[in-house]
């Protein structure tokens, strides 16, 4: 089975805290490029609402990025603003599931997948 793990964060900026958040999220680009088992790592913005989206090769690539944010990131991203979902799709160990249930993950269910 495909061990991959793919979630999609979206999360609601603080009105004022917009500069704080690109200067996290440049901070956490740069980090994340010198990550092993990264696919994808991608930001995106409606408004104030923030999405990130995170496609990891495997369990453990996505628990040490999860791992190195907790360590270097976590605080200062929470003073910004909400989490307002999160959604998880492939197959993430307990480990990793552990820590996104922090962020009240919805798992789903993978049916079908393509992946080169």
């Amino acid at each position: 089975m495909n061990d991959q793990v793919l979630y999609i964060i979206d999360f609601d900026v603080t009105e004022g805290k917009e500069t704080d958040m690109q200067q996290l999220i440049e901070d956490l680009m740069e980090s994340t490029s010198k990550e092993s088992g990264v696919l994808n790592y991608h930001w995106a913005k409606n408004g104030n609402i923030y999405d990130s989206l995170e496609h990891f090769e495997s369990s453990k690539a996505a628990y040490d990025h999860l791992t190195n944010f907790a360590e270097n990131f976590a605080e200062r991203y929470m003073s910004l603003g909400t989490v307002i979902s999160t959604t998880v799709y492939g197959n993430p160990n307990p480990a990793v599931k552990e820590i996104l249930d922090g962020f009240e993950a919805v798992y789903k269910q993978t049916i079908a997948n393509y992946s080169k």
